[in-house]
């Protein structure tokens, strides 16, 4: 009985990793995009307070855009950081659900 319910439970474990692993890394992945958006926006922004002789970031709503922008930036990268380690996690379980199921092949 013991027997059937670890290999029930090794058979659904390889069967859900790579669908989880693979929405993991699209969130990561639209993460880093999001990222390089915030990235661009800001250099704009520089461009843009430069230009104006720095009145961008005196007046409250570049302050309010420049705050925001700071969050989408933490925020982007936190998710980042979780969606590897979670990525990698992922990896190291299905190496022993393989190895225990006698198994040394990728995803099955």
């Amino acid at each position: 009985m013991l027997g059937a319910l670890l290999g029930g439970a090794i058979s659904l474990g390889m069967r859900y990793i790579p669908k989880i692993v693979s929405t993991i890394g699209r969130i990561g992945s639209a993460s880093r995009k999001l990222g390089e958006i915030n990235s661009n926006a800001r250099k704009i922004g520089t461009f843009a307070n430069q230009i104006t002789g720095g009145a961008l970031t005196r007046s409250p709503i570049g302050q309010k855009i420049n705050e925001a922008s700071k969050v989408v930036e933490q925020g982007t990268s936190t998710v980042s950081n979780v969606a590897d380690t979670v990525q990698q996690k992922a990896d190291q379980f299905k190496s022993t659900l393989n190895r225990m199921s006698g198994r040394t092949e990728g995803y099955v």
